[in-house]
């Protein structure tokens, strides 16, 4: 068993096929399969088994990836230290769509001076795959959003998976967001029917959170909309689209100032205990935040 063998086994868990795994690693799909084969022959275990479905880990699989999958991580992140003979920072993040980290984000890149030496990755997926992402050492930070109702049973899994974590940013309602210029502005409760006249923003990551809180079938009011694929994109279409407005949880102060943006109610909008949710920060237990986490946090707080 050596390194590749590994990289080899957590590929194709990744993939759940041979033949993507194979693509993935540029290299022939027969020599993948003899590579796994003599791995599992080395540990007298049985990784991986195929259905008709494809491959599925084993029980005995998911032990020893457990284990690979942190090797993996490690030697990767360890070849990433140094370029050059400079010693290179790294900012891993993975975020649950929905989450408003964006800004952070981006404030942070821009705080990181041209001549530092500084690798940043993000990336976007369900919770399911933030928790597994830093579980198994892929990223060091996850931003996970769940609703309140549900949190303790997060707090359970997050716990059994050696994950520490901390609640960020609580959403117990949805607002309407505008421009300043916006011609219904000045209006403090607005109408579906006013609104109907104007573009809708609908950013994928808060269409969940514009559901849920809606008390009527949104569809039915709503004549132009614009889908987006971030909060980003969705906070320049705000500036940019004459009369456009969007539906979203309450974003900070700092970010409504800086977009021109105005926050009023809407007679679609309703409360319920049930709807609240929450953003939650986590992180491996025993790792230690750099600086660059640590102002990265303090960026989205």
């Amino acid at each position: 068993m050596n390194i590749l063998h590994l990289k080899y086994a957590v590929e194709v868990a990744k993939t759940k096929s041979i033949s993507k795994a194979a693509q993935n690693l540029y290299m022939g799909q027969p020599n993948l399969s003899r590579a796994i084969k003599e791995l599992e022959t080395s540990l007298g275990i049985d990784i991986f088994v195929r259905t008709m479905r494809g491959i599925v880990v084993t029980p005995d699989g998911e032990k020893f990836l457990e284990y690979a999958r942190r090797i993996v991580a490690q030697i990767d992140e360890l070849e990433n230290i140094y370029d050059n003979g400079k010693i290179r920072k790294r900012f891993s993040l993975y975020v649950t769509k929905g989450t408003c980290y964006e800004d952070a984000l981006i404030r942070l890149i821009n705080s990181i001076p041209r001549e530092g030496a500084v690798d940043i990755v993000f990336k976007e997926g369900t919770n399911d795959e933030v928790i597994d992402a830093v579980h198994s050492q892929e990223v060091n930070l996850g931003i996970i959003k769940v609703r309140t109702s549900q949190a303790d049973r997060y707090y359970t899994q997050l716990g059994d998976k050696e994950l520490d974590y901390r609640s960020m940013a609580h959403y117990d309602s949805c607002k309407l967001l505008m421009k300043k210029t916006h011609s219904l502005a000045q209006r403090k409760i607005i109408s579906l029917e006013e609104l109907q006249a104007y573009p809708e923003i609908i950013c994928e990551n808060t269409d969940r959170l514009r559901k849920d809180f809606a008390t009527v079938n949104l569809g039915r009011y709503t004549n132009n909309r614009i889908y987006v694929p971030s909060m980003s994109v969705a906070f320049e279409m705000l500036e940019s689209v004459t009369g456009s407005y969007m539906f979203a949880g309450l974003p900070n102060e700092d970010i409504l100032q800086q977009k021109g943006l105005v926050v009023r109610d809407s007679e679609m909008i309703t409360f319920e205990a049930t709807m609240e949710y929450e953003d939650i920060l986590i992180w491996r237990t025993g790792y230690n935040l750099t600086d660059i986490d640590k102002r990265f946090i303090n960026m989205w707080q």
